[in-house]
Order: C-alpha cells, then sequence, then structure tokens
C-alpha cells in the first residue's frame, strides 16, 4: 500500500472509531502567535482559527485524563527541507499573565503525526491537522471542573530540532521531484503529466467523506438508523479501498490540494462532535 492509500485507509480507521467512541469537547482556544518557535519558523506555521481541546472518555491507569487537540499547520517555505526529531515539537496552554497553566502537562506530538509534519517540510501536501495530546493528573482541578476559560490566554508551539544537513538522497529527491516550487515567485511549478486515475479516486473520496459526515452527524444526535448506515458505510469503505488499487499516488499539485481539503472537512467535522 503506497502513502496516499496509507493516509486515506488511516484517515477512516480513525474517524469510524470516534464514531463509536465519543469525545467531548471542552473549550476552544487559540494561539497566541501563528508563529512556531525556533529555526522551524521560517517553513511551517500555526493556521490563525480556534481550536477544540477534547477530554477523551476513560480515566489513565493513573487516574488522570487525556486531552486531545488538533492543530491546522500550513507550509510557508519554497523550500524543501528535512528536520532532527520531529517528537521534539510541544505544545504549551497559556494563561492571561503569559505562565504555563497548571494541572496540566506540556502537550506531546501523538503517534502518527511526525510523519505528517515530514510531509509538510517535503512538501508532499500543503497543509495538515496535527495531533497533540496532553495529560492531567489524578485529581488536578482540571479534571474536576473543566477548563477555567477565564483564565485561558491561548497556547504556543515549540519545535526544538535543527535543521538535518541535506544528503545525496535528499538533493536528488528535490531535483527529481515532480511538484516543486520556484525559487523566483514561489509558485506551484504544474506536472507536466497527471493521474486521470486520481481524478475519479478524489471524487468518489469527496462523496464518501460528505456521506460519511452526515453520519456523524445523525449518530451524535442520537439517531438508532445510523448504525445501520454505520453498517453499509462499511462496505462502502471496502469498495472504495479496492478502487484504489489501481491508482498511482503520484498525485499533480491541484490534486493534492483536492485531496488536503477533504481530508480538513473530514477532520473539522469529527473534531465538531
Amino acid at each position: 500500500m503506497n502513502k496516499i492509500k496509507f493516509l486515506i485507509a488511516s484517515a477512516f480507521a480513525i474517524l469510524l472509531f470516534a464514531s463509536c467512541s465519543k469525545k467531548y469537547i471542552e473549550i476552544s482556544i487559540k494561539p497566541i502567535s501563528t508563529e512556531i518557535d525556533w529555526e522551524i519558523k521560517n517553513y511551517l506555521q500555526i493556521q490563525d482559527r480556534s481550536y477544540k481541546i477534547q477530554k477523551e472518555e476513560g480515566k489513565t491507569m493513573g487516574g488522570g485524563y487525556n486531552y486531545t487537540i488538533l492543530i491546522g499547520i500550513e507550509n510557508i517555505s519554497s523550500e524543501i527541507q528535512e528536520f532532527e526529531n520531529y517528537r521534539s515539537m510541544t505544545l504549551t496552554i497559556f494563561d492571561k499573565q503569559g505562565v504555563p497553566l497548571s494541572g496540566i502537562r506540556e502537550f506531546e506530538l501523538d503517534y502518527g503525526s511526525d510523519s505528517k509534519l515530514e510531509d509538510l517540510l517535503q512538501k508532499k501536501v500543503a497543509n495538515d491537522f496535527i495531533t497533540f495530546k496532553g495529560y492531567a493528573e489524578k485529581g488536578s482541578p482540571i479534571n474536576k471542573n473543566g477548563f477555567d476559560t477565564t483564565q485561558i490566554g491561548g497556547f504556543k508551539i515549540v519545535f526544538k530540532a535543527n535543521i538535518k544537513q541535506q544528503s545525496n538522497s535528499s538533493t536528488q529527491y528535490n531535483n527529481q521531484s515532480s511538484s516543486t516550487y520556484s525559487s523566483d515567485d514561489e509558485k506551484v511549478v504544474t506536472k507536466k503529466s497527471g493521474n486521470t486515475n486520481w481524478d475519479k479516486v478524489l471524487t468518489d473520496y469527496e462523496a464518501y467523506t460528505d456521506k460519511y459526515i452526515k453520519l456523524l452527524k445523525k449518530a451524535n444526535a442520537g439517531d438508532a438508523s445510523a448504525m445501520t448506515e454505520y453498517m453499509e458505510m462499511l462496505t462502502k469503505a471496502q469498495e472504495f479501498q479496492e478502487s484504489l488499487a489501481d491508482a498511482d499516488d503520484d498525485l499533480t499539485p491541484a490534486q493534492l490540494q483536492k485531496f488536503t481539503k477533504i481530508q480538513m472537512k473530514l477532520a473539522n467535522a469529527a473534531a465538531g462532535l
């Protein structure tokens, strides 16, 4: 299975799981700055919008609770770049005095989001949602009473990692990449040839996504018929995955943009429930 197929399969697997294991929204929060601290600020930035912190159901083995937040990240550079230790990216919530909020630990990059960062820096996608997970210990005021929204100032993201020295392989990738940015005008260079199979796959993908979002909303509203539709969607999901067998993951810039847009729509729908 190629990378694009894996991303699509993973996205649906996560959302199907989310429909059966509800989370509830605690608060909305905005970034104090769209800039990500340290050297990566020249390559990636936070999308300026509100984000929802979710408290996961079920206590951890330590008796506390995990909190999750999905943050939109976009590439702002004309260069392809590679960093060391993607797991070093962290998110901190601050109070209105600019002090880290007490009662909850620094949010760490969730499993799988490191590969998303790598794809962003390699310009395989223009933007994506990165998941951070925090932990509030047993007995903390946040776990007992929730977040005090009157004290929330916002959040910052830090990425304490160095740029990797470009290797021969990465140079070769940069030269041979069929989707690059011009160093002169910072505009996407359109591929000379596209894959017509992917046009149909993306159309089917978007139609499936729209139907699945409707199902999520029905299930969230307590509609019992949603479970019957859920089983039908599983069958459709299998058919959709089979349709990917003949598709190539060599997308044009326009196809990549459409693919990312569909993923964001799906993630926003899940986060809004």
